[in-house]
């Protein structure tokens, strides 16, 4: 099996998304701005930890643009049918090929889902809390070397988010590793190839999904692996430890 972006598609199947549902109440903790990759920058820094936290700013904000107009952002998706060839996406000679399991089935299926999908939905807000999480898995996958949603004490993302603070509603967690492109981040969960029941664009099509948190890091393997947390409501403990 290749390394990095060329079999991303096929690394997020192979995760699943992961969600869980409490009793809500209102508390959250409050938004926080968050910086932007610098402009110019073509390739990414491994060794840079700007780059990761633009990434994630990147990320957020991706996904943002995604729930904003799901409909309109089938074309994001119509406009990369031409690149597939069989079972792999082929884009130019200075692009990495990349495999999937179903082909173009998985991304036609994707482009009809979000034709009919809500015109709109909530803006997901950055919150520190959760972001935090994130990072703690994002870190424990960097040391371990693992690729799923359990952490290496076994923990879910549900108990990583409890030990930042208290959340309600819904939380969930989605996982890539090996792009460091926003836009194919983004696009990879929507299509979900190779995921039967396509958790991840379920997640990322949840109404009741109100603040996210992203954390970027290094991976042994994959290089890059970027964990994203969202909750329907959130309150950060400040003195809490994510270990």
């Amino acid at each position: 099996m290749t390394r990095g972006a060329r079999t991303i598609v096929l690394i997020v199947a192979m995760l699943g998304a992961w969600v869980e549902v409490a009793v809500a109440r209102p508390p959250y903790d409050a938004p926080a701005e968050a910086p932007a990759r610098p402009a110019g920058q073509d390739r990414f820094d491994y060794d840079d930890p700007a780059a990761y936290r633009a990434l994630e700013a990147e990320i957020l904000r991706e996904t943002n643009l995604f729930r904003r107009d799901p409909r309109g952002y089938a074309k994001k998706l119509l406009a990369l049918r031409p690149s597939y060839q069989g079972r792999r996406i082929v884009r130019g000679p200075t692009e990495p090929v990349i495999l999937t399991i179903e082909g173009v089935a998985a991304l036609d299926e994707a482009i009809e889902v979000l034709r009919s999908a809500p015109r709109r939905l909530p803006r997901l807000a950055r919150s520190q809390g959760l972001e935090r999480a994130a990072r703690a898995h994002a870190d424990d996958l960097a040391r371990s070397g693992l690729l799923g949603h359990s952490g290496s004490d076994g923990s879910s993302p549900a108990a990583r988010v409890s030990r930042i603070g208290s959340w309600d509603g819904l939380v969930a967690e989605n996982i890539s590793f090996g792009p460091t492109d926003a836009e194919e981040i983004v696009i990879g969960l929507i299509v979900d190839d190779g995921v039967p029941d396509r958790g991840h664009r379920d997640v990322l099509l949840t109404h009741e999904l109100f603040f996210a948190g992203v954390a970027c890091g290094p991976h042994p393997t994959y290089k890059i692996t970027c964990v994203m947390d969202y909750a329907t409501t959130f309150r950060a403990n400040p003195r809490a430890r994510t270990r």
